[in-house]
């Protein structure tokens, strides 16, 4: 707002267009979908969880739920900071910073993610005491539905990062076909492994799905680098 700043603000400049209100729905149309989506994920699987298994199947899918909460609001914390500083670097035609940022950002966000999963994988129990007391049952069951639920987690933290940063270069398109494509994916595998599987398909649909989505997007990230 001082004299030496560039960008100048007038009244005129706080009229809404159609045209802006467009650019920002689309926008902000991938974020949207994937809050509408994990909604529709988790009745989903309580339904199958009640159809393949008990209320402690259920029990042990909120345990799972509350620590994939956990990391996936620190990839949105890490992809939140990343996202102001792509974006001014892609004004601003500094398109090696604009992937330098980015790989920054997946090498702090997906080594965590790792890091999680090491420690779930190693000492569940840590966990899962955590949100179970005195219920050996539970206990029981929340540690092998951790074990497979949530082996990929870290796939989430590079979904959710690729997704802001293509937000971030006004690339709303690929990154709502990032979020369709995970709707397009996990429902076929929540609905045929635990078919095959019982159970345990149930608790494996994510990251098998993740991993197959983790791919495709692998790819957008790609061609996107070699065009900057």
């Amino acid at each position: 707002m001082g004299s030496r700043n560039p960008l100048k603000l007038s009244l005129k400049d706080l009229k809404i267009t159609l045209g802006q209100i467009s650019r920002i729905v689309s926008t902000g149309a991938s974020s949207m979908l994937m809050y509408l989506y994990i909604s529709f994920s988790v009745i989903l699987h309580n339904v199958l969880l009640l159809k393949y298994g008990t209320a402690i199947e259920v029990a042990a899918y909120s345990i799972s739920g509350y620590l994939m909460a956990f990391y996936y609001l620190t990839a949105e914390g890490i992809s939140g900071g990343m996202q102001p500083l792509v974006s001014y670097y892609y004004g601003a035609r500094q398109f090696q910073r604009v992937k330098d940022t980015f790989k920054l950002a997946a090498q702090y966000g997906i080594g965590i993610g790792v890091g999680f999963v090491i420690m779930i994988l190693w000492v569940p129990d840590f966990f899962v005491g955590f949100f179970s007391r005195g219920n050996p049952e539970l206990e029981a069951v929340a540690r092998w539905a951790i074990r497979l639920q949530l082996c990929g987690l870290f796939l989430d933290g590079f979904l959710v990062l690729a997704a802001s940063w293509f937000q971030s270069l006004g690339l709303a398109r690929k990154a709502t076909l990032i979020t369709l494509f995970n709707m397009m994916i996990q429902i076929p595998f929540l609905l045929t492994l635990p078919w095959l599987l019982g159970l345990n398909g149930v608790w494996i649909a994510v990251p098998i799905s993740n991993l197959c989505l983790s791919m495709f997007v692998a790819v957008l990230l790609w061609k996107e680098f070699k065009r900057l």
